[in-house]
């Protein structure tokens, strides 16, 4: 178990280098053969198995970038502290030939901290592990191997007492992931268009330091322990951390520093003297700021965190503002659409160890992988 969900790549992956063999960056594996199931395995990747991976799947997910920004992207995402302990890369191929570079199906595991609060009053710790980036070649799509490298997947997290839950987010519906245990879970958005903006308060103050970070989350945290053990219900709650926080916003950083002449520097906003705070991730490609997390104590508080981010929207010619997981506003002025159900993302669960119904607490972008 350890050897497939815990385990990381090795520190300092040169994708950079790797990338630019001389195969070229779009080389074409072609196969014929259909392999048995009970022949493949899932294992840790190497290093040019995830380098391939990138090379898949970068046609789908490269977005606006190009091969090279996008392979230079996940270098550095690659290098931070967060993905150097949290991160696993697994692939799906043949057992007798397990560093193939014709991979079958591969995907990213990433390991989150998480409470667990049962009807006795408890807030148990455990791991919620995050999928993201399941990719089957093109050329290996119609035999299943997606799907048997998600089941072997599910039996590996069922093995480890300390996995007690895991997540991931579908951009193909709900029935792929639910028959191969993660439950769709409630998924809605609220959508809040930048203009016109609210009033920005004289109390709120931007979060402009990854130490501020550091402080919201840790004492967030610290409110989460105590509000899971007085729930008396069953429930689980993946942990902010600033770690993630900041691979997040790295991420929407590189964007910023690669196609404008902008730099972020709100990265959220907080009300001193309170524990309320926001954090948020700017989304290039969709004009929009999401919110990571958010702790908010009352609507007045929420619009207040909203202005701030209309605000920063505006500066870069962003046009909404978008939150999970968070009540409609009641405020009739404000210009918002109500997706009670995302199309995309859409936000699914598995749990070991723990009754089939359970609330996902927190189901906010900051748990996005």
């Amino acid at each position: 178990m350890a050897t497939l969900t815990t385990a990381l790549l090795p520190a300092r992956v040169d994708i950079m280098s790797m990338t630019n063999r001389s195969e070229g960056l779009f080389r074409k594996t072609t196969s014929d053969n259909f392999f048995q199931m009970s022949n493949l395995i899932i294992r840790k990747g190497s290093k040019d198995q995830f380098v391939k991976s990138l090379k898949n799947n970068v046609i789908e997910w490269g977005g606006c970038l190009t091969p090279e920004q996008y392979y230079e992207r996940e270098h550095i995402l690659m290098e931070t502290a967060y993905a150097q302990k949290a991160h696993g890369f697994l692939v799906l191929v043949p057992e007798n030939d397990p560093l193939t570079d014709d991979i079958l199906a591969h995907c990213e595991v990433y390991e989150h901290p998480a409470l667990v609060s049962t009807t006795a009053g408890e807030a148990q710790q455990a791991k919620c592990m995050g999928i993201g980036s399941v990719f089957c070649p093109v050329e290996h799509r119609g035999h299943g191997y997606a799907s048997q490298m998600l089941k072997l997947l599910h039996q590996e997290f069922e093995k480890d007492p300390t996995v007690r839950a895991s997540n991931l987010y579908s951009d193909i519906g709900s029935v792929f992931y639910d028959r191969l245990g993660w439950k769709t879970m409630p998924s809605k958005e609220i959508f809040i268009a930048a203009e016109p903006p609210l009033a920005v308060p004289d109390n709120v103050k931007a979060i402009t330091s990854y130490e501020e970070i550091q402080v919201l989350t840790a004492k967030d945290v610290e409110l989460l322990h105590k509000e899971m053990k007085d729930l008396k219900s069953t429930a689980v709650c993946i942990l902010p951390t600033a770690e993630k926080t900041a691979w997040l916003q790295l991420r929407s950083n590189y964007y910023f520093e690669k196609l404008t002449p902008w730099t972020i520097d709100t990265l959220g906003a907080y009300i001193p003297g309170t524990d309320n705070y926001a954090t948020f991730f700017y989304h290039f490609e969709r004009k929009c700021i999401y919110f990571l997390r958010m702790r908010s104590d009352s609507e007045e508080t929420t619009k207040a965190f909203l202005a701030v981010a209309q605000r920063e929207a505006l500066r870069f010619q962003f046009v909404k503002i978008a939150i999970w997981d968070i009540p409609t506003l009641k405020d009739n002025d404000i210009n918002q659409s109500v997706n009670e159900m995302r199309t995309e993302s859409i936000s699914a669960l598995a749990t070991f160890d723990v009754p089939t119904e359970v609330t996902w607490l927190l189901n906010e972008k900051f748990a996005w992988i």
